[in-house]
């Protein structure tokens, strides 16, 4: 699209000008080109978004339509496009820097420069965009500490897109290593890595997809030992696990330490997960739902499971943990998510809190 003749443009003599009168900044470059500095005071709107932003009042700065806006960019073309857009929803004052940002710093025009702690803008750029994520959600995310018991089936998911989301920090614990038969469910790893220890293999895999994050990998079983020492030092567990005494050791210490966890199962067509928040007021354990293992449940290896089955759980799983962590999940709390995938149905039922359960319960013992 080119832009219409008539959009006003102004020096940057002009230009300075206007900053010192309070005009707004607008930074219409992409992400990828902040780390060369912005005008002071600038908000940043990438023409790739501007619209949508707009339209979706994703940028309290454009709430107010007689707020004057300069618009600049790298030379002063992608400015007049978003001058333009600008104008025509109805915004009053509108300017575009002439030369852009090229000529501001060729004339030694004062200059700011992105906050190194701030959140990497391109990477997260498409859930930055969310209201309810913006810049402090994906910091919260930064700043979040993971636990994932398994980097199997169900952990695959889950880590992957806990990394891509941002995580600032994920810990993988498992003591296994890669086997062919793994491989069809087991996305993080690859057929070079069968035979090697599962956690290794995984954080190469999403330290590839994002190096700006923090993979700890402990290739161990989950003892009472590991877990006493690694549960207080995260924020959220998530259980990749597919036996049910880690599944109640990870319960009975989130329950003690009053830690949030996200379980998950799967089986055949079939998976469950649910978000449990032991020690928060009528909320309800993982053995207020199991008070004791089921007998005769095959494992996989017995049973089998459809290969896309864990990434449909464990990718619900991902989104429940990100939804706690962003704290947007109080009414997920506490909920079983039942999941057919023969029929493709996902169905939502209520656990109850059990006031007679040996874990959480009124008589529980919370040594």
């Amino acid at each position: 699209m080119e832009p219409e003749d008539d959009i006003p443009e102004v020096d940057h003599h002009q230009a300075l000008t206007l900053l010192q009168q309070g005009w707004l900044p607008l930074d219409v470059r992409e992400p990828a080109e902040y780390a060369e500095g912005q005008l002071p005071g600038a908000v940043n709107a990438p023409l790739s978004q501007l619209q949508s932003l707009m339209e979706h009042c994703g940028l309290p700065q454009l709430a107010d339509k007689h707020k004057p806006l300069l618009v600049y960019c790298a030379a002063g073309v992608r400015s007049l496009i978003a001058a333009e857009w600008l104008l025509e929803d109805g915004h009053t004052q509108v300017v575009s820097l002439r030369e852009g940002l090229q000529g501001w710093k060729a004339r030694q025009q004062p200059l700011e420069w992105p906050d190194e702690d701030e959140p990497a803008g391109e990477r997260y750029a498409r859930q930055m965009i969310l209201d309810e994520v913006g810049i402090d959600g994906q910091k919260r995310l930064q700043q979040s500490r993971v636990l994932i018991v398994g980097a199997g089936g169900l952990g695959s998911p889950v880590a992957w897109y806990l990394a891509a989301a941002g995580v600032g920090h994920i810990t993988l614990v498992d003591d296994d290593r890669v086997e062919r038969s793994n491989l069809q469910r087991q996305i993080l790893h690859t057929d070079a890595a069968v035979g090697e220890e599962k956690v290794f293999s995984a954080r190469r895999s999403l330290l590839a997809l994002n190096p700006e994050i923090h993979i700890e990998a402990r290739a161990e079983r989950l003892d009472d030992n590991l877990a006493e020492s690694l549960f207080p030092q995260h924020d959220l567990i998530i259980d990749g696990s597919d036996n049910f005494p880690t599944r109640y050791r990870i319960n009975d210490l989130c329950t003690r330490l009053g830690k949030p966890f996200v379980y998950g199962a799967v089986q055949g067509f079939s998976g469950q997960l649910g978000l449990f928040t032991p020690g928060r007021r009528s909320q309800p354990c993982y053995r207020c739902l199991y008070p004791q293992a089921p007998e005769g449940v095959p494992t996989c290896a017995e049973a089998g499971v459809l290969g896309a089955m864990p990434g449909w759980v464990g990718t619900m799983q991902a989104n429940l943990a990100l939804q706690w962590l962003l704290g947007l999940a109080d009414d997920l709390r506490g909920q079983l998510l039942l999941v057919d995938g023969r029929a493709m149905d996902v169905r939502k039922v209520t656990v109850p809190a059990d006031e007679n359960c040996p874990t959480c319960g009124q008589n529980a013992s919370r040594n």
